[in-house]
């Protein structure tokens, strides 16, 4: 990871500690002891130490260091989102949610996600699988649609087209329009990363991956 991503963390990781923490206990109803307070960010357990600001999330039966994407993730939702943040149930396309990115820019095989395009083409049902690991809810569109939950009602659904005669493959990340009343534009990248991670690692664990993770 870059020097300056790692900066910015810690930075956040110090900033973290200036809120009042019994605030946000009590908003988002979160499990906690004197050293964490925990809860599920993207189908898993995650926990943020409450004098070190340090978040941390469940992996292989353990737990390791959040990474830039995960962190900054989850201090903008614990610490930024407004207090009227609750889901809509209407989705948008990730690019949509900014006037300045247009319709064309985006998530499809020749986009941002064009290695896990590749990695998931063709391979619906490993993808399933992934998706359910992170107790995702399969729902209709595309060769495979499914909500996966991110944090305290907070969902985004991803769509996958395998490639065809005519098309490559093609990812779009839908969310819910109310969005950016629980994180900063920029951050909703951030999360996109997350679920990406997220997939990719279990898709790890089902196929014979090579050069694609």
């Amino acid at each position: 990871m870059d020097s300056n991503y790692e900066i910015t963390k810690h930075k956040m990781q110090e900033e973290f500690l200036r809120y009042d923490q019994e605030k946000i206990i009590e908003r988002f109803h979160l499990n906690r002891d004197a050293e964490y307070l925990r809860f599920l960010f993207f189908g898993r357990a995650c926990r943020i130490g409450r004098k070190t600001g340090r978040v941390e999330c469940a992996e292989d039966g353990r737990f390791r260091e959040g990474d830039f994407n995960e962190a900054m993730t989850v201090y903008d939702l614990l610490s930024w989102s407004k207090p009227e943040a609750a889901p809509s149930g209407e989705y948008v396309l990730t690019q949509s949610l900014s006037p300045l990115m247009t319709s064309g820019a985006g998530l499809g095989g020749n986009g941002f996600y064009q290695r896990e395009a590749v990695l998931f083409d063709h391979h619906t049902e490993e993808l399933r699988a992934a998706a359910e690991a992170l107790n995702g809810q399969e729902t209709a569109g595309g060769d495979f649609s499914a909500y996966i939950d991110v944090f305290d009602g907070l969902r985004v659904m991803l769509r996958f087209w395998n490639s065809d005669d005519e098309f490559g493959p093609q990812i779009q990340i839908f969310w819910d329009k109310n969005v950016l009343l629980y994180m900063h534009y920029e951050t909703v990248w951030y999360a996109c990363g997350v679920l990406m991670s997220r997939i990719r690692q279990e898709m790890k664990r089902l196929i014979n991956c090579g050069d694609k993770i």
